[in-house]
Protein backbone atom coordinates (compact mmCIF):
# COMPACT_ATOMS: atom_id res chain seq x y z
CA UNK A 1 0.00 0.00 0.00
CA UNK A 2 1.28 3.38 -1.17
CA UNK A 3 1.44 6.39 1.33
CA UNK A 4 -1.39 8.78 0.14
CA UNK A 5 -0.51 12.47 -1.30
CA UNK A 6 -0.94 15.07 1.29
CA UNK A 7 -0.45 18.34 0.88
CA UNK A 8 2.51 19.62 2.69
CA UNK A 9 2.63 22.47 5.36
CA UNK A 10 4.89 23.73 7.97
CA UNK A 11 8.23 22.22 8.64
CA UNK A 12 7.99 19.58 5.92
CA UNK A 13 6.92 22.03 3.33
CA UNK A 14 9.86 24.06 4.25
CA UNK A 15 12.52 21.31 4.10
CA UNK A 16 11.14 20.44 0.85
CA UNK A 17 11.63 23.94 -0.02
CA UNK A 18 15.55 23.80 1.50
CA UNK A 19 16.42 20.86 -0.69
CA UNK A 20 15.04 21.90 -3.66
CA UNK A 21 16.75 25.58 -3.59
CA UNK A 22 19.88 25.20 -1.78
CA UNK A 23 20.39 29.45 -1.39
CA UNK A 24 17.50 28.98 1.12
CA UNK A 25 19.42 26.60 3.83
CA UNK A 26 19.85 29.15 5.95
CA UNK A 27 20.36 28.30 9.88
CA UNK A 28 21.00 30.21 13.03
CA UNK A 29 24.68 30.78 14.12
CA UNK A 30 24.66 30.53 17.98
CA UNK A 31 27.36 32.21 18.13
CA UNK A 32 26.98 33.52 21.62
CA UNK A 33 25.79 29.99 22.74
CA UNK A 34 28.98 28.39 21.13
CA UNK A 35 31.09 30.56 22.61
CA UNK A 36 29.22 29.82 26.05
CA UNK A 37 29.88 26.40 25.88
CA UNK A 38 33.72 26.33 24.75
CA UNK A 39 33.99 28.79 27.58
CA UNK A 40 32.04 26.37 30.29
CA UNK A 41 34.28 23.38 28.84
CA UNK A 42 37.58 25.61 29.15
CA UNK A 43 36.65 26.67 32.67
CA UNK A 44 36.14 23.11 33.44
CA UNK A 45 39.45 22.12 32.41
CA UNK A 46 40.97 24.91 34.20
CA UNK A 47 39.42 23.84 37.35
CA UNK A 48 40.64 19.51 36.43
CA UNK A 49 44.27 20.59 35.38
CA UNK A 50 44.75 22.52 38.48
CA UNK A 51 43.51 19.14 40.85
CA UNK A 52 44.96 17.29 38.82
CA UNK A 53 48.59 19.29 39.74
CA UNK A 54 47.80 19.00 43.37
CA UNK A 55 47.23 14.86 43.04
CA UNK A 56 50.31 14.99 41.14
CA UNK A 57 52.07 16.64 44.05
CA UNK A 58 49.96 14.61 46.82
CA UNK A 59 51.64 11.43 45.16
CA UNK A 60 54.76 12.89 45.33
CA UNK A 61 55.36 13.41 48.67
CA UNK A 62 53.16 10.80 50.08
CA UNK A 63 56.09 8.40 50.91
CA UNK A 64 54.41 5.21 49.09
CA UNK A 65 56.07 3.32 47.12
CA UNK A 66 53.90 2.95 44.30
CA UNK A 67 52.18 6.39 44.59
CA UNK A 68 55.89 8.10 43.64
CA UNK A 69 56.21 5.90 40.51
CA UNK A 70 52.94 7.58 39.16
CA UNK A 71 55.29 10.42 37.93
CA UNK A 72 57.48 8.22 35.83
CA UNK A 73 55.71 5.27 34.98
CA UNK A 74 52.01 5.00 33.32
CA UNK A 75 51.51 1.62 33.70
CA UNK A 76 52.03 1.57 37.34
CA UNK A 77 49.37 3.52 37.69
CA UNK A 78 47.30 1.98 35.22
CA UNK A 79 48.02 -1.46 37.51
CA UNK A 80 46.92 0.28 40.16
CA UNK A 81 44.09 2.20 39.08
CA UNK A 82 41.52 0.63 41.55
CA UNK A 83 43.26 1.86 44.10
CA UNK A 84 41.38 3.62 46.34
CA UNK A 85 43.74 6.60 46.58
CA UNK A 86 44.88 6.11 43.00
CA UNK A 87 43.29 9.18 42.40
CA UNK A 88 45.78 10.20 39.53
CA UNK A 89 44.42 7.79 37.32
CA UNK A 90 40.84 8.75 38.00
CA UNK A 91 41.42 12.21 37.17
CA UNK A 92 43.17 11.39 33.94
CA UNK A 93 40.22 9.51 32.49
CA UNK A 94 38.05 12.47 33.82
CA UNK A 95 40.19 15.11 32.49
CA UNK A 96 40.76 13.08 28.73
CA UNK A 97 37.06 12.87 28.38
CA UNK A 98 36.93 16.42 28.76
CA UNK A 99 39.52 17.40 27.02
CA UNK A 100 37.54 15.29 23.70
CA UNK A 101 34.33 16.79 24.11
CA UNK A 102 35.94 20.20 24.07
CA UNK A 103 37.82 19.62 21.28
CA UNK A 104 35.18 18.27 19.25
CA UNK A 105 33.52 21.04 19.95
CA UNK A 106 36.41 23.64 19.20
CA UNK A 107 36.72 21.74 15.33
CA UNK A 108 32.94 22.09 14.94
CA UNK A 109 33.48 25.78 15.81
CA UNK A 110 36.28 26.36 13.46
CA UNK A 111 34.30 24.58 10.95
CA UNK A 112 30.98 26.32 11.47
CA UNK A 113 33.26 30.04 11.09
CA UNK A 114 34.00 28.83 7.95
CA UNK A 115 30.69 28.48 6.59
CA UNK A 116 29.38 32.09 4.63
CA UNK A 117 27.07 34.37 5.54
CA UNK A 118 23.54 34.55 3.42
CA UNK A 119 23.75 36.87 1.07
CA UNK A 120 20.80 39.86 2.03
CA UNK A 121 18.66 39.29 -0.65
CA UNK A 122 18.80 35.15 -0.07
CA UNK A 123 17.64 35.91 3.44
CA UNK A 124 14.83 38.41 2.47
CA UNK A 125 13.77 35.76 0.10
CA UNK A 126 12.98 33.00 2.61
CA UNK A 127 11.42 35.76 5.57
CA UNK A 128 9.30 36.70 2.88
CA UNK A 129 8.39 33.21 1.93
CA UNK A 130 7.66 32.19 5.36
CA UNK A 131 5.02 35.19 5.87
CA UNK A 132 2.89 34.54 2.22
CA UNK A 133 -0.40 32.74 2.33
CA UNK A 134 0.83 30.64 -0.60
CA UNK A 135 3.78 29.51 0.68
CA UNK A 136 5.04 29.35 4.62
CA UNK A 137 1.88 30.82 5.90
CA UNK A 138 3.71 32.07 8.92
CA UNK A 139 3.51 28.72 10.30
CA UNK A 140 5.75 28.76 12.75
CA UNK A 141 4.59 29.38 16.64
CA UNK A 142 5.72 30.73 19.72
CA UNK A 143 9.47 31.52 19.99
CA UNK A 144 9.93 29.59 16.93
CA UNK A 145 8.77 32.72 15.12
CA UNK A 146 12.05 34.38 16.40
CA UNK A 147 14.65 31.76 14.46
CA UNK A 148 14.46 33.99 11.12
CA UNK A 149 12.17 36.61 12.01
CA UNK A 150 14.17 40.29 12.15
CA UNK A 151 17.98 38.82 11.94
CA UNK A 152 20.87 40.38 10.41
CA UNK A 153 22.42 38.02 8.11
CA UNK A 154 25.85 37.99 10.12
CA UNK A 155 23.89 35.98 12.27
CA UNK A 156 22.84 33.37 10.21
CA UNK A 157 24.88 31.00 8.25
CA UNK A 158 24.23 28.99 4.94
CA UNK A 159 25.16 25.79 3.57
CA UNK A 160 25.05 26.91 -0.16
CA UNK A 161 28.02 26.43 -2.27
CA UNK A 162 29.29 29.45 -3.84
CA UNK A 163 30.62 28.93 -7.46
CA UNK A 164 33.09 31.92 -6.63
CA UNK A 165 32.82 35.06 -4.84
CA UNK A 166 30.89 37.67 -6.34
CA UNK A 167 31.99 41.05 -6.74
CA UNK A 168 29.90 44.13 -6.22
CA UNK A 169 28.44 44.29 -9.32
CA UNK A 170 27.27 40.65 -9.51
CA UNK A 171 25.45 41.52 -6.38
CA UNK A 172 23.75 44.17 -7.60
CA UNK A 173 22.89 42.53 -10.92
CA UNK A 174 21.58 39.30 -9.16
CA UNK A 175 19.30 42.01 -7.16
CA UNK A 176 18.34 44.86 -8.30
CA UNK A 177 18.58 44.41 -12.20
CA UNK A 178 16.82 41.21 -11.70
CA UNK A 179 14.10 42.46 -9.37
CA UNK A 180 13.26 45.02 -11.86
CA UNK A 181 13.60 42.71 -14.56
CA UNK A 182 10.85 40.45 -13.16
CA UNK A 183 8.38 43.33 -12.54
CA UNK A 184 8.63 44.86 -16.12
CA UNK A 185 9.30 41.49 -18.01
CA UNK A 186 10.51 38.15 -17.14
CA UNK A 187 7.38 37.06 -15.30
CA UNK A 188 5.37 37.05 -18.62
CA UNK A 189 7.89 34.50 -19.81
CA UNK A 190 9.36 32.26 -16.97
CA UNK A 191 7.50 29.20 -16.02
CA UNK A 192 6.61 28.76 -12.40
CA UNK A 193 8.50 25.94 -10.26
CA UNK A 194 6.72 22.84 -9.97
CA UNK A 195 5.23 22.97 -5.84
CA UNK A 196 5.76 26.36 -5.66
CA UNK A 197 3.74 28.36 -7.99
CA UNK A 198 4.42 32.04 -6.97
CA UNK A 199 8.40 31.71 -6.59
CA UNK A 200 10.05 32.13 -10.45
CA UNK A 201 14.09 31.20 -10.95
CA UNK A 202 16.51 32.53 -12.85
CA UNK A 203 19.56 30.94 -13.67
CA UNK A 204 22.68 32.54 -11.85
CA UNK A 205 25.10 31.29 -14.67
CA UNK A 206 23.22 33.84 -17.42
CA UNK A 207 23.71 36.05 -14.31
CA UNK A 208 27.72 35.48 -13.93
CA UNK A 209 27.89 35.66 -17.86
CA UNK A 210 26.33 38.92 -18.05
CA UNK A 211 27.79 40.28 -15.38
CA UNK A 212 31.70 39.09 -16.85
CA UNK A 213 30.87 39.92 -19.98
CA UNK A 214 29.91 43.72 -18.83
CA UNK A 215 33.39 43.78 -16.72
CA UNK A 216 35.47 42.54 -19.94
CA UNK A 217 34.06 45.14 -21.99
CA UNK A 218 34.71 47.92 -19.34
CA UNK A 219 38.12 46.74 -18.21
CA UNK A 220 39.26 47.19 -22.25
CA UNK A 221 37.51 50.41 -22.93
CA UNK A 222 38.70 52.48 -19.47
CA UNK A 223 42.56 51.83 -20.69
CA UNK A 224 41.65 52.47 -24.13
CA UNK A 225 39.31 55.54 -24.18
CA UNK A 226 41.78 56.84 -21.53
CA UNK A 227 44.94 56.90 -24.09
CA UNK A 228 42.87 58.47 -26.92
CA UNK A 229 41.73 61.31 -24.70
CA UNK A 230 44.96 62.07 -23.75
CA UNK A 231 46.19 61.96 -27.77
CA UNK A 232 44.30 64.89 -28.03
CA UNK A 233 45.12 66.58 -24.66
CA UNK A 234 47.97 69.14 -25.46
CA UNK A 235 48.23 71.15 -22.21
CA UNK A 236 49.78 69.13 -19.58
CA UNK A 237 48.43 70.26 -16.53
CA UNK A 238 44.94 69.00 -17.81
CA UNK A 239 46.99 65.54 -18.57
CA UNK A 240 48.01 65.35 -15.43
CA UNK A 241 44.53 66.44 -14.28
CA UNK A 242 42.60 63.94 -16.34
CA UNK A 243 45.38 60.88 -15.90
CA UNK A 244 44.50 61.12 -12.19
CA UNK A 245 40.42 60.46 -13.05
CA UNK A 246 41.62 57.81 -15.38
CA UNK A 247 43.20 56.36 -12.69
CA UNK A 248 40.31 56.23 -10.15
CA UNK A 249 37.78 55.27 -12.66
CA UNK A 250 40.15 52.44 -13.41
CA UNK A 251 40.80 51.66 -9.35
CA UNK A 252 36.60 52.05 -8.76
CA UNK A 253 36.04 49.37 -11.80
CA UNK A 254 38.58 46.95 -10.27
CA UNK A 255 36.42 47.31 -6.60
CA UNK A 256 33.28 46.67 -8.58
CA UNK A 257 33.48 44.56 -11.27
CA UNK A 258 36.43 42.32 -9.44
CA UNK A 259 36.43 40.50 -6.10
CA UNK A 260 40.29 41.53 -5.82
CA UNK A 261 41.39 42.30 -2.31
CA UNK A 262 43.28 46.02 -1.55
CA UNK A 263 46.55 44.95 -2.08
CA UNK A 264 45.68 43.14 -5.00
CA UNK A 265 44.28 46.86 -6.85
CA UNK A 266 46.76 48.90 -5.47
CA UNK A 267 49.27 46.59 -7.18
CA UNK A 268 47.50 46.47 -10.68
CA UNK A 269 47.29 50.78 -10.15
CA UNK A 270 50.73 50.82 -9.28
CA UNK A 271 51.72 48.77 -12.35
Amino acid sequence: MYPTSVPERGYPKLAALMGAHHETTIFRRFGKLNMLNLLSLQAELTDLEVKLENTIKEDEDSGDEYRMLYAVDFREMRDHAKDADNLQWQMLLEIRAKLQEYNAALLQVAQISKLEIPRKDELDFLQDWLRRPSMGNSFLRGRERQIWSGRAPQEMITLAQRQMERDPFSNWLSTRLVDIYDQVWGNRRKEPIAGNPDIVQYDDSRLTTISNAVSVVFASLVPTVSVLVLYFIENMLVRIGLLVVFTAVFSAALALFTSARKIEIFSAIAA
